[in-house]
Order: C-alpha cells, then sequence, then structure tokens
C-alpha cells in the first residue's frame, strides 16, 4: 500500500483513545477458516419520470437511532467523572450533528464495555473523524466501516489482571414502620394512670351499673342529613309491554274517505275559524237557528267580532296565561314556600318546634260560596294541580248541585278548569297511570270518568247502574292494567274494568253485612235490640283503603264503626273484622314510613293508630263535642297527625305527646271543615270546609326530618305504651313496622 493511499484511508478512521492496560480482542472466526471477502455495497438506481430525478432519498439511521430507549452500563458511570470529555483531534468534530453525535457514542459505549468483559468483541465503527478518550485505558485503536482488526496478531497485547479484593461499603438506612398499633393500657406508675382509671369506672357505671337506667329521650337534633343518594335516587322498577293492533285496507280506505278537502272559496271563508270554533258559534255549514239569527242581527258588526273573540278557544288560553302572570305578581312568596324554594333555615340559632300553620291563599270564587267541599284529590304527577269536589253535606240540602274545579297554585284565583253537574258529587280520584283521567262519583250512585285535558266534559267512560251514593273512589294497579274500586251507601263494593265497550266493566266483589256476635277491637255499648225487623242487613261502606304491599287486600270501613279486611280473590267474603269506633267511620290512612299503621277516625270524636296484627288501639286522641271527619300522615314527618274537629284544625306529634294537640288552628271564616289533605311534599296542608273553601297552609317550625323513620316511630309508640305493658309486649313480639315487600311481590310481579 502506498503512503498516498495510507493516507486517505487513515483520513476516514475514527480512533479511540484508551489509558489503561491494552486489551486483547481476539477474532469471531476461526484460525483456519478463510477470511470472508467484504461485501461491495449495493449499486444505487436512479429513477427519472418525464425527465425529472423522483429517486426516493435514503432514510436517516441516525434520526431513528437516537430514539431507542438507552441501557445502563458501566460507561455510564464513567461520563459523570470530569476526566471524561471529548478531544476534537479532527475538524470534522465539529461540524458533526448533535443528534448525531449521541448516537455515536451510544454505540461506542456498548462496544468497548462488550470488549472489556467479553475479550471476544470486534470493534468496528461505521462512523468516522471521532475521537473518544477513555481515563481506565490508554491503547489507541482505530477502526473503520470496511475493515476488521484481527486483536490475535497484536501479541503485544495481554489480558487485564484481576483485582485481588473487593470493598463494599454498608449503611444503615433510615428506619419506617410498616404498623405502628397503639396501646390500650397504660403502665400504673405513669402520668395517665389516674386518668385511664376515672373513664374505666364511668364506662362501667352507664354500661352494667346504675347509669344504664337513666332516662334516655328521642328527640330531633340540629345534625347535618348525610346518606341522601340512598333515600333520593332509588327508583322503582319501569315495566313495558309490547302491543300491537290490525287495521284492515277497508279500514283505511273508509278513513280517507272521511277526509273531506276544502275548496278554494270554503278555505278563505273559514280561514280565521277552526272546526271547534265552528261549533261553539253554531257556524257549521253556514246554518243558523232562529234564536241565534235574530241575536246576530240585533248585534252590530263589532259586537259579533267581540263575541267571537270572546268565544274563542285561543283567547281563553291567552286569559289563562295573563291569569298565571298575575298570581305570580301577588303570590310569589307563598308560592316559592309552596315549591320549597324558601324553606327556613334549619340550623338558626332561634330554632323552636310550635307546629305553626300559617295561610298562603285559599281556593275560592263567587262559584264555590256556599257550596261544601267534600273532597279533595292530589295529581299523582304534578303536585301543582288540585282537583276539588263540590257537594252537600247534610242529608235535607235537596236543592244543592254538583261541581268539579281544577286548581293551580300558578293562579290561586280561578280554576283551570270547572264542571257543573245536576247531581252532588260525592268524591273523587285521580290515575296513578294516565294524569289526565279524573273518576268522580255522585250522590245518586253514578261513576263517570273524566278527561281533564278538555275544557269541557268529556266523559271517557261512565256507569249509572245504582242508586246509592259512591262515598269513596280508589284505583288501584293489579297486573298490568289499572282498575277502580268504589263503595256505595247499600253496603256494596264493587271493581270497575276500563274496556272498549261504552260503558265500565262493573264486578261486585264485596257486600259489607251487618256485624253480629261479640267483636274485637274497642269496648263499646251493646244496643238494645228491638223487637221490628231491619229493613236492610247490610252497613253502609264509608271509606276504603289498599293494603300496602298486598295488592289482593283492601279494607273497608263501614258507618257501624266496623273494619272489614277484604280480598279480591274471594267474593263476597271478610277474611277478618274488628270494632274500630262506636259510629261512622270517614278515613282509613297507612303511615307513608311504617306501612303496618294505620289511622282511623269516626263520629265517636276521636281518632285511632292501629297497626296491623293487633286488634286494640295503639294510640286514641283525646274525645271533645265533635266528630273527627278527616284525618291524614304527613309525608315529610313520619310522627306527625294532622285532623279536623268543627273548625280546629289539631296537628299531633308521636314523639311528643297524644293526650294534647301540639297546634290549634281555627278556620278563618269560622266554618265547619270537612275534608284535610298533606301535600305530596309535605310542607303544606290542605283544608276545605262547607263554605267552599280550601285553605293552603304552609308548616312552619316543624322538628327536622329523622333519617331512620321507622326507629323514631318505633321509640315513640313505646314510650306512649309505658304504661301498657301488655300491649308493648304484643308491639315488641310483632317485630318489624314495615311489611316484607318480597312476601307479595313473588306474587303479583
Amino acid at each position: 500500500m502506498s503512503s498516498l493511499e495510507h493516507s486517505k484511508r487513515s483520513a476516514t478512521k475514527s480512533v479511540v483513545s484508551y489509558e489503561g492496560p491494552p486489551i486483547i480482542r481476539k477474532s469471531l472466526r476461526p484460525r483456519d477458516a478463510p477470511k470472508q471477502k467484504s461485501v461491495p455495497p449495493p449499486r444505487q438506481v436512479i429513477i427519472t419520470v418525464d425527465g425529472k430525478d423522483v429517486t426516493p432519498m435514503p432514510l436517516n439511521p441516525y434520526l431513528f437511532e437516537g430514539g431507542r430507549e438507552r441501557q445502563i452500563s458501566i460507561l455510564d458511570n464513567l461520563t459523570k467523572d470530569q476526566s471524561f470529555m471529548l478531544q476534537p483531534h479532527h475538524s470534522s468534530l465539529g461540524r458533526v450533528d448533535s443528534q448525531k453525535f449521541q448516537t455515536n457514542l451510544l454505540l461506542q459505549k456498548q462496544e468497548v464495555e462488550s470488549a472489556a468483559f467479553t475479550h471476544r468483541s470486534i470493534v468496528t465503527s461505521a462512523y468516522f473523524g471521532d475521537d473518544i478518550v477513555i481515563p481506565a485505558f490508554g491503547s489507541v485503536v482505530s477502526y473503520s466501516d470496511d475493515t476488521s482488526v484481527d486483536v490475535e496478531e497484536a501479541e503485544a497485547f495481554h489480558e487485564p489482571a484481576i483485582p485481588d479484593h473487593i470493598s463494599l461499603v454498608l449503611k444503615e438506612t433510615d428506619t419506617f414502620f410498616l404498623l405502628d398499633l397503639p396501646s390500650c393500657s397504660v403502665s400504673k406508675d405513669s402520668e395517665q394512670a389516674e386518668a385511664v382509671e376515672e373513664d374505666n369506672r364511668d364506662y362501667e357505671y352507664l354500661t352494667k351499673g346504675k347509669g344504664r337506667n337513666r332516662k334516655v329521650l328521642t328527640v330531633g337534633v340540629q345534625t347535618v342529613e348525610v346518606l341522601r343518594k340512598a333515600r333520593d335516587t332509588e327508583t322503582t322498577k319501569k315495566r313495558s309491554r309490547n302491543t300491537g293492533t290490525y287495521v284492515s285496507g277497508w279500514e283505511m280506505y273508509d278513513t280517507f274517505q272521511t277526509v273531506e278537502v276544502p275548496s278554494s272559496d270554503e278555505e278563505r271563508s273559514d280561514v280565521s275559524f277552526s272546526e271547534e270554533e265552528k261549533l261553539d258559534f253554531g257556524m257549521q255549514d253556514h246554518k243558523l237557528n232562529e234564536e241565534s239569527s235574530m241575536e246576530s242581527y240585533r248585534m252590530s258588526t263589532e259586537d259579533k267580532q267581540l263575541n267571537k273573540i270572546v268565544k274563542s278557544r285561543a283567547f281563553r288560553d291567552a286569559l289563562i296565561v295573563i291569569e298565571r302572570i298575575l298570581g305570580n305578581n301577588c303570590y310569589n312568596e307563598e308560592q316559592k314556600r309552596f315549591k320549597g324554594l324558601s324553606d327556613p333555615d334549619v340550623f338558626r340559632e332561634d330554632i323552636e318546634y310550635k307546629y305553626k300553620l300559617r295561610l298562603l291563599w285559599t281556593y275560592a270564587n263567587d262559584n264555590t260560596e256556599g257550596k261544601c267541599v267534600t273532597a279533595v284529590a292530589l295529581n299523582s304527577f304534578n303536585e301543582d294541580i288540585v282537583a276539588v269536589a263540590y257537594g252537600k253535606y247534610f242529608y235535607n240540602d235537596r236543592q244543592c248541585v254538583g261541581m268539579v274545579m281544577i286548581w293551580n297554585i300558578k293562579n290561586p284565583r280561578q280554576p283551570e278548569r270547572q264542571y257543573d253537574f245536576v247531581v252532588p258529587v260525592t268524591s273523587i280520584a285521580f290515575s296513578n297511570v294516565n294524569p289526565n283521567l279524573l273518576a268522580i262519583g255522585f250522590y245518586n250512585g253514578h261513576l263517570k270518568i273524566l278527561d281533564i285535558s278538555s275544557p269541557e266534559i268529556n266523559v271517557i267512560r261512565e256507569d249509572t247502574t245504582f242508586f246509592e251514593p259512591v262515598w269513596n273512589i280508589l284505583w288501584f294497579k293489579q297486573g298490568d292494567e289499572e282498575d277502580l274500586m268504589a263503595s256505595f251507601g247499600d253496603g256494596r263494593v264493587c271493581r270497575y274494568q276500563i274496556t272498549s265497550a261504552e260503558y265500565l266493566k262493573r264486578t261486585q266483589i264485596m257486600v259489607t253485612a251487618a256485624a253480629e256476635g261479640k267483636l274485637k277491637g274497642i269496648k263499646y255499648l251493646k244496643k238494645c235490640e228491638g223487637k221490628d225487623i231491619s229493613i236492610t242487613g247490610f252497613d253502609q261502606a264509608r271509606c276504603l283503603a289498599l293494603h300496602p304491599t298486598d295488592p289482593s287486600t283492601y279494607f273497608v270501613g263501614t258507618d257501624e264503626g266496623v273494619v272489614h279486611r277484604c280480598s279480591t280473590n274471594y267474593y263476597n267474603e271478610h277474611m277478618d273484622l274488628f270494632k274500630a269506633h262506636d259510629g261512622a267511620i270517614h278515613t282509613i290512612r297507612f303511615s307513608p314510613f311504617a306501612n303496618k299503621l294505620y289511622l282511623t277516625c269516626g263520629d265517636d270524636f276521636r281518632a285511632r293508630l292501629w297497626v296491623d296484627g293487633i286488634s286494640e288501639p295503639l294510640v286514641t286522641t283525646t274525645r271533645s263535642l265533635l266528630p273527627a271527619l278527616d284525618v291524614d300522615w304527613s309525608p315529610e314527618n313520619p310522627t306527625v297527625i294532622a285532623t279536623i274537629r268543627g273548625t280546629d284544625i289539631l296537628v299531633w306529634d308521636l314523639q311528643r305527646k297524644m293526650y294534647q294537640s301540639q297546634s290549634v288552628q281555627k278556620s278563618p271564616k269560622g266554618v265547619f271543615n270537612t275534608v284535610c289533605r298533606f301535600t305530596t311534599n309535605g310542607r303544606c296542608l290542605m283544608v276545605g270546609d262547607m263554605g267552599g273553601n280550601v285553605y293552603v297552609y304552609s308548616l312552619e317550625d316543624m322538628p327536622i326530618r329523622p333519617f331512620f323513620p321507622e326507629n323514631l316511630i318505633l321509640q315513640s309508640l313505646k314510650r306512649l305504651l309505658v304504661t301498657r305493658p301488655d300491649l308493648l309486649k304484643k308491639l315488641r313480639k310483632l317485630g318489624s313496622l314495615n311489611f316484607d315487600k318480597q312476601n307479595f311481590s313473588k306474587y303479583f310481579n
């Protein structure tokens, strides 16, 4: 090799400097094996399209190799030393890209590390112009991309010596604890010994000593309510079903034939009136009777236009909206209190439980004056809508007529709907499935179902078979369909089903026969039996109540004070009966918190609390000189009860005392009250009287709602029955105050 070629080749080599002992690198091939010739690089092909060079550029290996993950080696520790540095022996080092330089450095580190520990590596490099000085070695090894240096030929090199002694320094780390259990005992000689002994003596006194007989009172406290999610977010299971119908081609043809397409002239003449307005104005087919023709002839053109506007449906709807806006201006604060938007702060310092009733507004107008309120029904879907029935209270009111009004809290002055009837209305009830259906019972025994979405009387179904008053109506769901249950003055209890027919399908399921012999329940005076034969052997079915969990069981209260427990599976037979009042029973109400408890009120001037499974009343209110016409449970406070007697509205609390009511509110107009109902949210109480007024009261200064209502009711009853140990023993034996729904749902779901 000439000196010129040697100088050219040396200019393209990379030099690695070592300051330590020399390293012998052995060849990877056997000694006798022939040396392999280097493979020349592949020839580059130039691609031209339309005279332009479109040859793809070669990939840059430095951009991809630099991003791979670094492996920690012994040379990483060497780089921390200040003596590790790069010596710029060639001017080409300054022109090397930083990314390329880092990649070359990583590859050279790995090759040197492999040569130091395996002694069989071949130092090769594809990069040039770099000198790396490693302080641990002293030799200089040069290599290029097309030559492989055989270390065995250099006999001057020898293997490095193995160190005889290696020193390892062990240091103690900081102490850390995985588990720390503090001691529950202290030494007798310690400073805390006396305080611990005092705590132990107090604990023994309160748990095993005389201190366990101390008086404990369960009262409401000002604590923050927690776990609201478990109470408010649970929803009932929604059931669905598939339905279908069949329409034949003939029915489709007849339907399209009945559709009349008006001509252009009729369209121009009737553009300002709808079909419904034509019926109201008597303008159908442009034919008027004589009376309307004479009236229209005498009226001026302006009066005719005004009359048309007043009778228009759109005008009536606009009036309702305007009245709601005006009502909001007058009753803004009262409406907020009704909806719970301005509830008093339960954490105020001057809180007192006074059980006050504050009058918000009165549902009344000129049409309701002098008409007795016989029933109040709350809509099951919208708590703002209330239906009020007006009829007669005394038997000798011969000229009394009936009326049903639909009130809305947005307009307390005027009703949204008004339906007038010739016969007094005795009972009403909203459907639980269809909120627009309202069942109405009349004094003459008729039963009708109205669609209140229409401003006019729209009877969906009716029944006109009986002639005795319909005292009570209930909607109940047994299976997939919702049916009606009604009680009559002749002792009948009937079930009604809505079918495709014009009238309701009626089934008589019970007749409340007069009870004979000695009855369980309250103690009552035995009546003297006369020699005259009674005209009828049946008692009036005055009120109904459904079992809270069993859909086939219901309770019937009669005018003789007897409660019949019946079932829809056994017609005209009762499963049990007991004497609840010494007079007619007006109401049976189950508790929304403990569904084994229910209230009754009657003409013996008292209201009584019963529990299913015990034939004796748990609590009885004090006697007065006026009958208790209605009673209701509060859906907000589990121990609060409201009753009406004469002109008084009484609020009771089971956790306080029952020999005296917590508050008494007089009727604003001094008229006898007939109906009382708590609203769905429990914040307000509605009371109807004989003058046609429905008063809406808000409950002020009430106890805080407990989180465990059943426990509060049970503790309150135990405290009230402390003087009756026999009855208290029966109550404890009864167990929970709620029925197990699983025992009933598996048969009816």
